[in-house]
C-alpha cells in the first residue's frame, strides 16, 4: 500500500492526543458562539426598548416633527451604541487572547512541549505578527481565483450552444468547482498557519518560524499536495454525507450551526493531527 495513503488511513485512529486538541478548539468556539447569541439577544431587546416599536423611519420621522420629545430616545440611542462598542472591543481582544491560549494548548499538546506564562505571551505577539503574511496571502489568493474563474468561465462556454442549452447544468458545474479551488487554497493557507504553528512550538521566534513555514512548505511539497487532495475529498465526502441531516435542519438556525461548528472542529482537530503526521 502507499505509504501516504496508509499514513491517511492511520490519521482516524483517534487516540487520546485527538480528543484533547478537539476539546480546546471546541470549548473555545462553543463559548465564543454562545456569547454572541446571548449578547446578541439582549442588546436586540435593549434596542427594542428603546426604540419603543417605532421603525427606523419612524424614529426619523418624529425627529423632523418634534426633536424635543425625541431627545431622550436619542440620548438613550447614543448610550447604547457606546456600550455595544464598548462590549465588541472587550469581545474582540479577549476572544483574540483565549484564542492564542488555545493554540498554545493545542500545539505543546501534540508536540508534547511544556507551557509556560512566558511562552503564552509570545503565541499572542505570533499571531498579530500573521496578520502581514495573512494579507499576502489574501492578494495571492485573490488573483488565483480571479484567474481559475476566468479560465473555467471560458472552457464552460467554448460550447456556446451547449452552455445556453444547458444554464443550470453549466452553473451548478461552475459554482461546484470554484467552491473546490476557494476550499483548497484556503485548506493551503490553514497548512501554512499550522506550519507556523509547527515550527514556533519548537523555537519561539516569531518571524524565523513564520519563514520556516515556507521552507517546510517547499521541503514537503510531494507529501503536501497529495495532503491537500485527499483532505479536500474527504471534506467532499463529509458533505455529501451531511447533506440529508443539514436539509432536514434548515428552518433550526441554531441547531444548524452547532452541527457546522462539530463537524469543522472535527475536520480540523483531524486535519492537524494528520499534517502534523505528515511532515514528521
Amino acid at each position: 500500500m502507499n505509504k501516504h495513503f496508509k499514513n491517511y488511513l492511520n490519521s482516524f485512529k483517534f487516540d487520546s492526543f485527538y480528543w484533547k486538541t478537539f476539546l480546546y478548539d471546541f470549548s473555545f468556539f462553543a463559548v465564543l458562539l454562545l456569547f454572541f447569541y446571548l449578547t446578541n439577544a439582549i442588546l436586540q431587546s435593549k434596542l427594542s426598548k428603546i426604540m419603543g416599536g417605532k421603525t427606523t423611519e419612524q424614529l426619523q420621522q418624529s425627529l423632523l416633527n418634534s426633536p424635543e420629545a425625541t431627545l431622550p430616545i436619542m440620548q438613550q440611542l447614543l448610550g447604547y451604541l457606546v456600550v455595544t462598542i464598548v462590549i465588541l472591543l472587550i469581545f474582540c481582544v479577549s476572544a483574540f487572547l483565549v484564542y492564542a491560549l488555545i493554540r498554545a494548548k493545542i500545539w505543546n499538546t501534540l508536540q508534547h512541549k511544556s507551557f509556560t506564562k512566558k511562552k503564552y505571551w509570545k503565541w499572542n505577539v505570533l499571531n498579530l505578527a500573521l496578520v502581514i503574511p495573512s494579507l499576502i496571502y489574501l492578494l495571492f489568493y485573490l488573483f488565483v481565483k480571479t484567474v481559475f474563474s476566468g479560465v473555467l468561465d471560458f472552457l464552460l462556454k467554448i460550447n456556446s450552444d451547449f452552455y445556453f442549452q444547458h444554464p443550470y447544468l453549466m452553473e451548478s458545474i461552475s459554482l461546484s468547482l470554484n467552491g473546490i479551488a476557494t476550499f483548497i487554497l484556503l485548506l493551503l493557507w490553514i497548512v501554512i498557519v499550522f506550519l507556523t504553528y509547527y515550527s514556533f512550538t519548537q523555537k519561539y521566534k516569531v518571524w524565523e518560524s513564520i519563514g520556516e513555514s515556507f521552507h517546510l512548505l517547499k521541503k514537503h511539497w510531494s507529501r503536501l499536495w497529495k495532503l491537500l487532495l485527499l483532505t479536500t475529498l474527504t471534506a467532499l465526502l463529509l458533505t455529501l454525507v451531511l447533506w440529508p441531516i443539514k436539509s432536514l435542519l434548515a428552518n433550526q438556525t441554531f441547531v444548524l450551526t452547532l452541527l457546522n461548528l462539530i463537524t469543522s472542529v472535527l475536520y480540523l482537530a483531524w486535519f492537524r493531527i494528520y499534517l502534523v503526521k505528515t511532515i514528521a
